[in-house]
């Protein structure tokens, strides 16, 4: 069985089933239906294919039978004969119960993990809660103990099985799934015992932003645990904070990623509407490696050491198979400008100094090897706008970046070179 992609994906179809879950329908007199689902249990899918099929002529306008027969053929590695069931039966089917149909549809065609929690979602919404429930079982037994979609699964069987609280539930005794403001945001999903526990959605009302820290050369950071007014958090809780896979969906971009006690750590994935995709992982709140790529390419990747204060004291940056490190040698400016001894590059040993903005973008970053320096100033974006060249302490000539990232080149006395 295929892994999942997007945890939070699959969680957010279950969420909805909660929250519109309609009303039980009645088992048809169909023994190849009631067969078919007892092999699904007994995990033969080649013969509950093959009852599912007679069900479906016996009654070909009953949804169930085309779910149980996409559920069969996504275990025998046959997803595309899945779509094409849930396909036939979407049109087969009574109006009011082909759109769960084709939204089943829609999420196998991701990826089988997907589907299956897809056509939970269908079961579901067509009434049959138990057969939801059972497929999810089914689907987190395949899996390892100690994976995190098993975790994820089986905290979404529980928000399925303890459904609807009251409207306004009170904080000291909510369980299941419920709705309720916090000084951030209104979230949506699960809670236990009060507390956000599960899946849940959170839609932040107020800019909430993340600790600010120098870290050299992430000047992409709008995707971090920073939030602005309209932003959504989407994924698991345990004791009211963010805790395992989620994604954050804001203006600038996505971020997927895993949250231990509130922090990020783990792995994660952030794409931008303009700009690059990064990937690597963090520890506890901090960046441990950053990738970054443009069209599925690496450009550069960096590796952050830490002193014992959680300080940066080296990066470690590779570009084109050289590797050039950052030694952290002091900070002022309460960490706003931060001196580093630059090693291991073409150009030998050199300092470099670099003053951020409160944001954590750039300022303004200078260099100096023997007698030469170099000075970029940087726009409120952290975009590089201007660069100038000193030889001797004079200056040499100048750069000027425009926003498109074309540039012109001047001398010290403002003649434009060719």
């Amino acid at each position: 069985m295929k892994k999942l992609l997007s945890l939070a994906t699959i969680a957010a179809l279950l969420l909805t089933a909660l929250a519109t879950c309609g009303k039980p329908v009645a088992p048809a007199v169909n023994p190849p239906l009631v067969l078919g689902e007892k092999y699904l249990t007994d995990l033969d899918y080649e013969a509950a294919v093959l009852q599912f099929e007679q069900a479906i002529s016996i009654e070909p306008k009953n949804p169930r039978g085309y779910l149980g027969k996409a559920d069969a053929l996504l275990h025998l590695d046959r997803q595309d004969d899945a779509v094409q069931v849930l396909a036939d039966g979407a049109k087969a089917a009574a109006r009011d119960q082909r759109a769960a149909l084709n939204e089943a549809k829609a999420e196998v065609e991701k990826s089988p993990v997907d589907g299956y929690i897809g056509l939970s979602f269908a079961y579901e919404k067509l009434g049959w809660r138990d057969i939801a429930i059972a497929l999810l079982k089914r689907v987190c037994e395949e899996l390892p103990e100690e994976s995190r979609l098993r975790e994820a699964l089986d905290r979404l069987i529980y928000a399925i099985e303890n459904p609807a609280v009251t409207e306004k539930p009170d904080k000291k005794t909510l369980n299941g799934y419920g709705e309720k403001e916090y000084p951030e945001g209104i979230y949506k999903g699960n809670f236990v015992s009060g507390k956000r526990e599960g899946y849940g959605e959170l839609t932040y009302t107020q800019a909430v932003e993340s600790k600010k820290q120098a870290w050299l050369f992430l000047t992409y950071s709008g995707v971090w645990d920073s939030y602005a007014v309209g932003d959504v958090f989407k994924g698991q809780w345990k004791n009211d904070l963010k805790d395992g896979p989620g994604t954050a969906v804001k203006s600038a971009g996505k971020l997927e990623a895993n949250w231990n006690e509130g922090e990020l750590h783990g792995a994660y994935h952030a794409t931008y509407t303009v700009g690059p995709q990064l990937k690597g992982h963090f520890e506890h709140g901090k960046p441990a490696k950053i990738e970054v790529y443009s069209e599925d390419k690496l450009e550069y990747s960096h590796a952050y050491e830490y002193d014992v204060s959680g300080e940066t004291k080296r990066v470690t940056m590779s570009v084109n198979d050289e590797i050039v490190i950052y030694d952290v040698i002091s900070r002022e400016d309460d960490g706003r400008t931060v001196k580093y001894k630059v090693s291991g590059s073409s150009d030998g040993v050199y300092a470099a100094t670099v003053k951020y903005r409160e944001d954590g973008t750039f300022q303004q970053a200078e260099t100096i090897r023997s007698n030469e320096r170099t000075v970029v100033y940087y726009d409120a974006a952290g975009q590089p706008t201007r660069i100038e060249s000193y030889h001797n302490g004079k200056l040499h000539g100048y750069s000027i970046i425009q926003p498109d990232g074309s540039s012109k080149t001047y001398l010290a006395d403002g003649t434009l070179l060719d």
